[in-house]
């Protein structure tokens, strides 16, 4: 695999990749639901909304929504705003929605009502995970491998969307390995 990113820490080979098999994030435990309307992607959750339907579920008191929209040419991206290239007239378009239940939110942040402050932080934990789907769709998933000045295998780890926070990750596996190393060097010298 083609590295993105390659560096020495701690005298390790750090070696940053695409993930070349990322788990899809709506099987992770979500926020939001996903409900899209594709006529040749299977994108977003599973669900038996009609179109109609999810119409009249979104502009109840007791939900949560954002309009999702995809770009598709040549690449398919998501997001919910509707700025360049999410507003082109022929490429894109409204895919759906993604939304939550009031109580569902509620819950999930340990409220008791829905202030002003908590809806912008459910409206923002929905947007980020849009970003992350789309991320997903589109191959941006990341991971670290390190080696030794030999080229072995040390640690791995894979699924990051974020490429500074894989590489925070890395450093700090590298640290551990060389103080483990540097550990049993001692303890052979005694």
């Amino acid at each position: 695999m083609e590295d993105i990113k390659r560096f020495e820490h701690e005298g390790l080979t750090v070696r940053i990749q695409y993930d070349p098999n990322p788990e899809n994030p709506r099987e992770w435990d979500n926020l939001g639901t996903m409900v899209f309307f594709h006529k040749r992607r299977n994108v977003g959750d599973k669900h038996t909304f009609t179109v109609e339907e999810l119409r009249e579920y979104v502009k109840r008191d007791d939900v949560i929504a954002l309009p999702v929209y995809a770009y598709d040419h040549s690449c398919f991206r998501l997001s919910t705003t509707r700025n360049y290239p999410f507003n082109c007239q022929w490429d894109s378009g409204q895919l759906g929605y993604i939304c939550i239940e009031r109580e569902k939110a509620l819950k999930e942040f340990g409220k008791k009502r829905l202030t002003a402050a908590l809806h912008r932080k459910v409206e923002d934990g929905l947007r980020s995970e849009v970003a992350v789907y789309d991320k997903y769709l589109n191959g941006e998933f990341v991971g670290f491998v390190i080696e030794n000045a030999e080229g072995e295998h040390l640690d791995s780890c894979w699924g990051f969307d974020a490429l500074d926070y894989c590489e925070e990750q890395a450093k700090e596996s590298a640290e551990r390995i060389a103080a483990s190393a540097k550990e049993a060097e001692r303890l052979c010298a005694e």
